[in-house]
């Protein structure tokens, strides 16, 4: 019989985040193992529905997510006193370093003795130095400190995407030799047999979750130049999230007189990447980032980059991008007015951007990681 991966599921909440994204894609890919994810009715769907053959323990059963903490605070209580039929030979895997992930896994592993492999995808700053309301922040910052305590304790290999985040950790007290850079990928295959709209249809293209952290709202205050400048302009905003967050991003695009320049578009999948595909150029003004699969996913449809200057994209993406200094939205305008009105310097730049995104497959990733799951 194969041994088993065990995975907490726990965070997704009907909106798919990276881990989410990476998590499917390398599991599917992981056939000399059986797989059983602890996970709610949602994250259930979510997983059959990137074609994961998994068995499924269902914590909680809601169809929507209204009170994401009390969601949370639900799924983390069951997972904790579920029965996980484990033998010796299989391992637990916390897909993110949620609080709701962590803490199931190590008292699982506690009662078990299985060995536990904890994955952790980036360092949330102090709330302070965090887009976003103070509140919300401090709490994702105290529970992620938490979960550190757990996953430092008692994990046998811990899985990062990038070597700034292995030096963090050191910093954090973690054992440099548990840690192993597995990274992110994506499917270049699928990506290219996506087709793509002749005629571009939008001048540039953000896709990625609505919060805070992501420049949701730097957008606006990026796209007013552009559309000043260039009047017919048009940003697609490729989303999942929040109603809140998008009421609020909706009233600000209309108090900055943009309803004729920027489109909300709530679509996934093929759609989005179809979506990026008619674009002109990417725009992405994310405060923080563990890896950048959007930024990826982007470059393989062959668009180039605007981005902020974040550490982790020079270790990761060395061609096919431009940076500029956080915060500095004026800049970012600057640099995409001068991509719309240079076609030849654009077209070069999503060569050199198809160029990179071809170096970062799942299929490496999968292997990379099974041998190390195997090797426990």
């Amino acid at each position: 019989m194969k041994p088993k991966v065990i995975a907490f599921l726990n965070s997704y909440a009907g909106r798919v985040s990276g881990g989410d994204i990476r998590f499917t894609e390398i599991a599917r890919r992981m056939n000399d193992l059986d797989k059983i994810i602890v996970t709610s009715l949602l994250g259930k769907r979510f997983c059959e529905d990137k074609g994961l053959d998994a068995k499924y323990l269902i914590t909680t059963k809601e169809k929507r997510v209204e009170n994401v903490l009390l969601a949370y605070c639900k799924r983390m209580v069951l997972a904790l006193f579920l029965k996980i039929p484990a033998k010796p030979c299989d391992i637990l895997y916390s897909t993110s370093d949620f609080l709701l992930d962590v803490l199931p896994a190590f008292v699982h592993g506690v009662k078990s003795k299985n060995a536990w492999v904890a994955n952790i995808y980036h360092i949330i700053p102090p709330p302070i130095q965090r887009p976003g309301p103070f509140i919300t922040n401090f709490v994702s910052f105290l529970a992620q400190r938490l979960s550190f305590q757990l996953i430092k304790r008692r994990s046998d290999l811990i899985f990062v995407l990038n070597k700034g985040i292995v030096d963090q950790l050191a910093k954090l007290g973690f054992p440099k030799d548990k840690i192993y850079v597995t990274g992110a990928g994506v499917d270049l295959a699928h990506i290219n047999q996506i087709p793509k709209i002749k005629e571009a249809e939008y001048d540039a293209c953000f896709m990625g979750r609505l919060h805070p952290s992501k420049g949701i709202f730097d957008l606006i205050e990026i796209w007013k130049p552009v559309a000043s400048k260039r009047g017919s302009s048009r940003l697609a905003i490729i989303y999942a999230g929040s109603e809140d967050l998008e009421l609020a991003l909706i009233e600000r695009i209309r108090e900055k007189n943009l309803e004729s320049n920027v489109f909300m578009l709530p679509v996934t999948g093929d759609d989005a990447l179809q979506t990026v595909k008619s674009g002109k150029i990417f725009i992405f003004p994310s405060h923080e980032e563990g890896w950048g699969i959007a930024v990826c996913e982007a470059m393989a449809c062959g668009l180039p980059v605007v981005l902020y200057d974040l550490p982790v994209y020079r270790e990761i993406f060395t061609q096919g991008i431009i940076t500029v200094p956080l915060n500095d939205t004026k800049r970012f305008s600057t640099e995409v007015i001068d991509l719309l009105e240079d076609d030849e310097k654009r077209l070069a730049l999503g060569e050199k951007a198809k160029a990179q995104a071809s170096r970062y497959d799942w299929d490496n990733v999968a292997r990379r990681e099974l041998s190390l799951l195997k090797n426990i």
